[in-house]
């Protein structure tokens, strides 16, 4: 433990505690309480408190710089299976958390990513249950939209762009090779191309642009999900929409 402040606490991995300063952890819980938390909680509503400690749990480690056997370095991201409480041990940590990479400097990239991830909780939080009734499994946003989400919510910051840019760059490059509905970016193995992510962000950029600002929180808390969640939010068909946006990018 290496910080706490109103609602979040920081860790470092016991073999990283030389490659993280004391600045990159006050930024952290500096943003989170003062910007972050406030901004989505008015909006959205918090992350659920799955372990019930009034604290977000954020966890600082260099193996996000090798995982998938090494194929793969993120900076950040949070899993489902920490804030279901069926998942348990060495599934699920049962804990409302981020993991973060140590490599994060403090600046505008460290708080954008910091408010990216927090908001795919506050989502999966706020979804909830199929049932009002609390009965039924936990909802997942499907991948796509639960992105486009994401990135939108750092638009509500103004912290930086640096977390979108170059994923918008790589689709308006070349529109043709990417695809806008993604179920699972896992499954699907597109979870590090780029130009689908900046494809979802413009996307429901423009339907916020076009529908308001209630449309992000009315995503949030429907019970539905991807096309489903979009169209009840917009009372406009898919394909309606897809082919206005297109229009527009052309």
């Amino acid at each position: 433990l290496r910080g706490v402040g109103r609602r979040i606490q920081v860790y470092v991995a016991s073999e990283d505690l030389d490659s993280v300063g004391v600045g990159v952890v006050g930024d952290i819980i500096n943003t989170f309480d003062n910007r972050i938390f406030p901004v989505a909680a008015s909006r959205f509503g918090p992350a659920p408190d799955v372990d019930g400690d009034g604290r977000f749990t954020v966890l600082l480690s260099s193996w996000l710089d090798h995982l998938g056997g090494g194929r793969y370095a993120v900076d950040g991201f949070v899993r489902v299976a920490d804030l279901d409480p069926a998942f348990r041990s060495p599934l699920g940590n049962q804990c409302d958390m981020m993991y973060l990479s140590t490599t994060l400097k403090s600046g505008p990239y460290l708080r954008t990513l910091l408010a990216h991830e927090y908001m795919h909780a506050v989502v999966f939080g706020q979804k909830g249950r199929p049932d009002r009734a609390g009965r039924g499994p936990l909802l997942e946003e499907e991948g796509w939209l639960d992105e486009a989400i994401a990135h939108l919510a750092e638009d509500s910051y103004g912290f930086s762009t640096s977390n979108i840019d170059y994923r918008v760059s790589a689709f308006l490059a070349r529109p043709e090779r990417y695809q806008l509905v993604v179920d699972d970016y896992y499954a699907a193995d597109l979870f590090r191309s780029h130009g689908n992510r900046g494809s979802t962000y413009l996307f429901l950029r423009w339907c916020a642009d076009r529908h308001g600002p209630d449309l992000l929180p009315t995503l949030v808390h429907s019970r539905l999900r991807g096309v489903a969640n979009l169209e009840g939010g917009t009372g406009s068909t898919f394909a309606g929409l897809y082919r206005r946006w297109t229009l527009g990018l052309a």
